[in-house]
């Protein structure tokens, strides 16, 4: 029987860490659908620009290519992809609540979905981000 080395315990785990790409793949899918596939608009029926669409659209396609980035790294199990992918959900994190705040402020202008939806969003991609990037620091 071989004795165990605390080595083997770590290097399992990071094994493990680099084959998740589930996170990256239901993130990049669910940004790149409202960033890309949703037809999000960037002006009103007027014809006026709307600032908030056009960070929420461009928020949103952004983040859908560093999750995408995140996630070939993931298939390539390169060390960096928690890293990146755990960056790329604060970073959208911090671009959701900022929509969800510009949409509180903005009575004329509604976002692309509802403000209860965009608090689970944040709650779920900042806590399953900040846990990713705990573990990729360890």
């Amino acid at each position: 029987m071989q004795a165990s080395h605390p080595n083997d315990l770590s290097t399992s785990r990071d094994e493990s860490r680099n084959r998740d790409v589930l996170g990256p793949l239901i993130s990049t899918a669910f940004f790149g659908y409202y960033g890309f596939v949703f037809g999000l608009q960037t002006a009103d029926d007027s014809g006026a620009t709307v600032p908030l669409w056009i960070f929420s659209l461009w928020m949103l396609r952004i983040a859908t290519l560093t999750f995408a980035v995140s996630l070939v790294l993931s298939f390539s199990k390169a060390s960096a992809a928690n890293m990146v992918y755990g960056a790329a959900g604060i970073l959208g994190t911090f671009g959701l609540a900022a929509i969800l705040i510009w949409d509180m402020l903005d009575p004329v202008h509604a976002s692309f979905t509802s403000p209860l939806l965009l608090i689970i969003f944040i709650a779920w991609n900042g806590y399953f981000s900040f846990l990713t990037l705990r573990d990729a620091f360890r």
